[in-house]
């Protein structure tokens, strides 16, 4: 109970964007009946798994490797989501943006049965992909990672999960076993993981500069109607994908928005040329205004947090 409440205080804490003066109230009214206790438990299921893959260690890992090899581009920073925001997201595409005949969502729903399949484009240690399993029985969840020092982590977290996870999930009810499968790769290169089959597609795209969120928009629309994708800080510049909601939500580092969006049309081919991309960010701030739903609302131009502000910074790598 103490735990839970903790969670609750927490959870309330991010939605607003900061500290309240009664945050068990707070996430009442904001949370409308989603499944505050559910996070919290499942938190704790998380916390067990990820607990030998502390924040430092996908940093050093990281670092090291982009100082070794050069790789020092902007897209590669490392960073960590913050799993109360990322079952925040979850929750509300389950009560409310997921559910059949919402949008474009399918009469079966987005998140409403066990089954699916999450990716994370970016997938750095493998912990948003471990989130999702541990948030939904998905019937597999994985991710493309280019650093091969990740990647190797993201292995040693998958095996902690079968170890460690599964049996706590199973203790707790679910039934279905989910598939966790990582690989080493450029996430623009379909041939090394086609993940526009995803149901839900996460990227922690704040330090995605606008050239990859173009093309990760292009491939995006290879996804089929009513599927979700939900960035951090930046929306998909794509027409071919509606923002539900817009929230800025307290992280480890900081304020981030949240960008939850969902396919409007029937697959594209990708090696199309799409007539309607948008040309960058800065093209982009009256089409995401006009375009979210909900209460929540942030700026789709926030410029990158540094990676060393609180230690953490959102990141192409987690």
């Amino acid at each position: 109970a103490r735990a839970a409440g903790s969670a609750m205080k927490e959870i309330s804490r991010i939605m607003r964007g900061g500290e309240v003066e009664d945050p068990a109230a707070a996430a009442e009214e904001e949370l409308k009946g989603m499944a505050i206790d559910r996070v919290a438990q499942r938190k704790a299921i998380y916390d067990q798994v990820v607990e030998p893959f502390p924040t430092k260690v996908g940093k050093h890992v990281s670092k090291k490797e982009r100082d070794e090899t050069g790789k020092n581009q902007t897209n590669l920073v490392y960073g960590e989501i913050n799993f109360e925001s990322f079952g925040i997201a979850f929750e509300k595409i389950k009560s409310t943006y997921g559910l059949p005949g919402e949008g474009t969502t399918p009469v079966q729903g987005v998140l409403q049965a066990p089954g699916g399949i999450f990716y994370d484009i970016g997938s750095g240690t493998g912990k948003p992909a471990i989130a999702a399993a541990v948030l939904h029985p998905f019937e597999s969840v994985g991710g493309v990672e280019i650093l091969e020092g990740l990647y190797e982590t993201s292995l040693q977290v998958a095996e902690r999960f079968t170890a460690v996870g599964k049996p706590m999930l199973a203790d707790a009810g679910e039934t279905v076993e989910t598939r966790v499968e990582f690989v080493h790769g450029d996430v623009t290169d379909l041939a090394t993981l086609d993940w526009t089959d995803g149901d839900v597609v996460f990227a922690n795209s704040t330090c995605f500069d606008d050239s990859l969120m173009q093309a990760v928009a292009k491939l995006a629309g290879g996804m089929k109607m009513g599927s979700i994708f939900i960035t951090l800080t930046k929306r998909l510049p794509s027409k071919s994908f509606k923002v539900l909601e817009q929230q800025l939500y307290q992280m480890s580092w900081g304020g981030a928005t949240v960008y939850i969006q969902q396919k409007l049309t029937d697959p594209e081919d990708p090696e199309e040329e799409d007539e309607d991309e948008e040309g960058g960010q800065g093209d982009e701030e009256g089409a995401a205004d006009n375009d979210a739903a909900g209460a929540g609302s942030g700026d789709p131009n926030q410029a990158p947090l540094e990676e060393n502000q609180s230690g953490d910074v959102a990141a192409a790598g987690e």
